[in-house]
């Protein structure tokens, strides 16, 4: 797992977490340098051809070394220069000084804490509790956020008390005892006045730029295809780009025992993928294998699923994806896939739909009135959980970049799409990374790009609904390369579990945590309000949070609660 970490104290230099990623040590113009790192920089062999024309000889093929070298050279302004995923740490040794840096967008985790002595920093939130310096403890508040707008976090926070998370596209300076933060990539607002021919061009440049630079970088690659636009887009330029090689590209899907039997459309999910799947198959002639998940195996994985995230997840839209993974991992060492799409283009409901679009909160999260009365009453005792959650979605719409003068339409779709890049797809990059991590297996996400992220925040949101369609933009941009069904199939999210098996091993293992007084469940729930969810038929219709997150992924989501508050021995204060 692609983990990193370590430990400065001031009166001992950099140490090591147990357990993480051994960082490299290099001693470059007279000074001494530990490196720690973890992610890929799509763009390193450009930046390293443009570092030896500077001057610069790398003596060893290690990222580590790579970073090294562009740190030196370009200083902070390196982050600028790297088109990747990444969190990174320095420690120059005799200026006794800490640089940790997280990528504009957040796909690689890193998280902090500030002791007495130093500073401690890791990938994965258990390498900062291993160390024994920071305790396992939840603040009323930080429980009432969990329960209330979890999966979702806020950008700076781990939850656990004295534990942060350094914001994406920010880094992190520690000297001496002092630290500093610095914003380095953000969304901006401008005006972007190209006529629509121009903005499809730019927008197929810059997809086809980005899936190419990941294709290319190493190992062996696969695709995950769904059938949908965004795996089709980036499967039929993979496979394209393959061909010259003389080579056929490998295809993965996903899909549930007897789903075929239990598949119920919904507004959500209209449809299956399996035809999909088949047409583009056959379209690009790929060496494709179906991976089919039973339910006992998606619930006994919900445990480490949750070890993998570090926080109670999304349940089986978790374990699938880790299971996934680890059938993938037979036969490639990579997967390229259509993540980060819908947040890009628009393609989520809620910037479509009237009442979540022009819901006064987080249109993915079902209604806080709802959601607190799983709280226990000791929680909301303390906590003010409207207020809270109140504040917090406050807090994040003040930061929203916007331009004077915009319509309110355009001002509202900036919102929904900021809200969605800092509090939504944060959820999914960290499942992304965390469950792939764990089976040892890479997934990357060319439509997780940061320069095409900023640039089609500023595309009109007349252009991007072309057709009157969600991601009608996207779709017309690559219509010529796709079957025209596909290009213009409605959106179907990542698919889940039918089968009603699975709900019933969810009621069976939830009541017996419900039973067991030892359960530390029963410390921050309202056992009577879960005992009602598990009796509700209706609740597997009514999503809790995003698309797919309904009764039988809700029990998913207080089993795995359950779990880690037992696992991280959590205290609640």
């Amino acid at each position: 797992m692609g983990t990193f970490g370590g430990m400065v104290k001031d009166e001992q230099g950099f140490i090591d977490i147990a357990g993480v990623k051994e960082a490299k040590i290099y001693s470059y113009k007279g000074r001494t340098f530990v490196v720690t790192y973890d992610g890929e920089i799509y763009n390193q062999p450009e930046l390293k051809s443009e570092l030896t024309r500077r001057g610069n000889y790398f003596e060893t093929e290690e990222d580590e070394e790579f970073i090294l070298k562009a740190y030196t050279t370009w200083r902070e302004e390196c982050l600028e220069k790297f088109e990747g995923v990444f969190a990174l740490g320095i420690w120059e040794v005799e200026e006794r000084r800490l640089f940790l840096a997280r990528d504009p967008i957040g796909a690689k985790s890193l998280f902090f804490s500030v002791l007495k002595s130093g500073i401690v920093f890791a990938g994965h939130v258990k390498d900062i509790l291993n160390t024994r310096e920071v305790s396992p403890q939840v603040t009323y508040e930080g429980m009432a956020e969990l329960l209330c707008l979890g999966p979702s976090r806020r950008q700076t926070s781990a939850v656990f008390r004295n534990i942060s998370q350094l914001e994406s596209g920010t880094y992190l300076k520690y000297v001496n005892g002092s630290m500093k933060l610095v914003k380095y990539a953000e969304l901006e607002a401008y005006e972007n006045q190209e006529s629509f021919e121009e903005v499809v061009d730019n927008i197929r440049e810059m997809v086809i730029d980005s899936v190419l630079h990941q294709y290319r970088a190493n190992g062996e690659i696969a695709t995950l295809l769904s059938g949908g636009l965004d795996s089709s887009i980036v499967t039929t330029i993979v496979a394209e780009a393959l061909k010259h090689d003389n080579r056929t590209l490998r295809t993965f899907s996903v899909d549930y025992e007897d789903n075929d039997l239990f598949f119920k459309s919904n507004s959500y999910q209209p449809n299956s993928d399996n035809d999909w799947i088949k047409k583009m198959v056959e379209f690009l002639d790929t060496d494709h294998r179906d991976v089919t998940l039973r339910s006992e195996d998606l619930a006994d994985a919900l445990k480490e699923a949750m070890l993998a995230r570090g926080f109670p997840g999304m349940g089986d839209i978790d374990s699938s994806l880790l299971l996934f993974c680890k059938s993938m991992k037979k036969y490639a060492d990579v997967g390229l896939g259509g993540e980060c799409a819908d947040e890009v283009f628009g393609g989520y409901p809620w910037f479509h739909r009237e009442e979540l679009k022009n819901a006064d909160f987080f249109p993915w999260i079902r209604s806080v009135n709802e959601r607190k009365e799983f709280v226990n009453k000791e929680i909301r005792a303390n906590v003010n959980i409207n207020e809270l959650a109140n504040s917090v979605y406050r807090v994040e719409i003040n930061k929203v970049p916007k331009l004077y003068g915009e319509s309110e339409e355009n001002k509202r779709i900036r919102e929904i799409g900021y809200l969605t890049y800092k509090w939504f797809l944060p959820v999914l990059l960290e499942r992304q990374d965390k469950m792939a991590g764990k089976a040892g297996f890479h997934i990357r996400a060319p439509f997780c790009n940061f320069k095409l992220m900023n640039y089609v925040y500023n595309v009109p949101w007349a252009y991007r609904i072309h057709g009157d369609m969600e991601k009608g933009l996207l779709r017309y941009a690559f219509q010529d390369i796709l079957p025209k069904e596909v290009a213009f199939r409605k959106k179907s999210p990542y698919p889940k579990t039918f089968n009603p098996t699975y709900r019933e091993i969810m009621i069976r293992e939830l009541k017996h945590i419900l039973e067991n007084p030892t359960s530390p469940l029963l410390d921050v729930v309202d056992c009577d309000r879960v005992e009602e969810l598990i009796a509700e038929e209706e609740s597997a219709s009514r999503p809790w949070f995003g698309q797919l997150m309904r009764g039988p992924q809700v029990m998913a989501f207080f089993i795995q609660l359950n779990e880690w508050l037992k696992e991280y021995h959590v205290t609640i204060v």
